[in-house]
């Protein structure tokens, strides 16, 4: 593949990570007007997440499971295919069942979206997964953090939120053909992105059950349970527990998310040059501590400072866990990408409920020591996988040997 073709591709990708980023997060800011239109009460609206939650998590895995079979292009293309007619029918939706179809479906193809996006930067960029990875994460990072901008502004000037599906349902469409122009047909022979006849759902699956992939699966599920235990609280516990203002209550998740945005634009960087795994054993450490300011109650000034710091801290450790598992395994990255989504997904779903039945149980102030506990627990599981140089495929730099003489010979 040549370097303008490359690039293509990978601009192709970082507009998909932003895209559904945005369209996810812009549920939650129509969702006022929605459960007035329909007359939702806050269960009704809760069980929205809820059942896209679950959508994203079988998307994850359908996605990883057909990554075998068919090329990236293809998942690619279906998954934002079907994306459309789902955020187009949303903007027409009359009734909470239609609404909770067309809201599981959209999961289901943003969980697929999200898996094929990761595995492909990561084959484009094999000599540097990490970085790669981390990138892409700040484009979605940026979806995530301007949706809520474009929506207040449309809201604010139609007092409608159905437009905002109209506008997205577009940029959507863009990206379709975006897509099926940019995103390579075919690649290099020996791309790890093509389906190769020796990787077979039985071998994917044998490497699921090791020590090496359940630690690595569980530090996945730590890491995501830290990043939203603390941003579907945060807002509560300023306000409730530190006593803060209505307003700074109400951006901590926003400082929190500009922390974690700035904290992958400069480890997409580091990581070009830094091991992966040390990077993730001293981001579990920055944010133990992070976590640990925010929990002790020092002081607004304090945990502001502890939001921040966490959501930093926290920005590289996915995204290289996920570049460390492919490098072992190259041709199965789809597969890998999507069970690891999955266990994000779980992470996320889990920990925002367990500090709620933490704080009805006692008090908000303790439940938030469960996100420097998740942090520690996350530095062991990553300690007891071992150094990732113990796998014969894995070098510095976020590499594979494979990948290294590959580009030995084409020099």
């Amino acid at each position: 593949m040549t370097g303008a073709a490359r690039r293509r591709a990978a601009a192709t990708l970082h507009v998909g990570a932003f895209l559904w980023a945005f369209a996810s997060t812009l549920l939650g800011a129509a969702l006022p007007l929605i459960n007035q239109e329909l007359h939702l009460g806050y269960a009704a609206s809760g069980s929205i997440f809820t059942v896209s939650s679950a959508g994203f998590l079988i998307g994850s895995l359908l996605s990883g499971a057909l990554s075998t079979r068919v090329s990236g292009r293809i998942l690619l293309i279906a998954s934002i295919g079907a994306l459309l007619p789902c955020l187009a029918a949303t903007a027409w939706v009359e009734s909470y069942p239609a609404l909770l179809t067309v809201v599981i479906l959209a999961g289901i193809a943003g969980g697929g979206l999200t898996t094929v996006v990761n595995a492909t930067i990561s084959n484009l960029y094999a000599e540097r997964r990490a970085s790669a990875l981390s990138l892409l994460n700040v484009s979605f990072g940026g979806g995530a953090l301007i949706a809520p901008l474009v929506s207040g502004a449309v809201i604010g000037q139609t007092d409608e939120w159905r437009p905002l599906y109209h506008v997205t349902s577009l940029l959507t469409l863009a990206l379709l053909v975006l897509a099926i122009w940019w995103m390579p047909r075919a690649y290099d022979e020996d791309s790890p992105d093509q389906p190769d006849e020796d990787v077979g759902q039985a071998p994917v699956r044998a490497n699921w059950f090791t020590m090496r992939w359940a630690l690595t699966f569980m530090a996945v599920f730590l890491a995501a349970a830290v990043e939203w235990g603390f941003a579907y609280w945060s807002a509560t516990y300023f306000r409730d527990v530190l006593g803060s203002s209505a307003a700074l209550a109400a951006n901590m998740v926003s400082l929190f998310w500009a922390g974690m945005l700035i904290g992958r634009l400069a480890f997409g960087g580091l990581l070009r040059r830094a091991d992966p795994y040390r990077m993730v054993s001293v981001c579990a450490w920055s944010a133990i501590a992070a976590g640990t300011l925010l929990a002790a109650n020092v002081g607004v000034a304090f945990s502001v400072v502890g939001a921040v710091l966490l959501g930093g801290s926290l920005a590289a450790v996915i995204p290289s866990l996920l570049a460390l598992a492919i490098d072992k395994n190259p041709k199965a990255s789809g597969a890998i990408s999507g069970v690891l989504m999955f266990a994000s997904g779980g992470g996320s779903l889990t920990a925002p409920a367990i500090v709620g039945a933490i704080a009805d149980r006692s008090s908000l102030a303790l439940a938030m020591w469960l996100i420097p506990a998740l942090a520690a627990a996350l530095l062991v599981v990553h300690l007891a996988g071992g150094d990732s140089r113990t796998s014969p495929l894995a070098v510095p730099g976020g590499g594979t040997v494979m990948h290294r003489e590959r580009q030995r010979t084409a020099d």
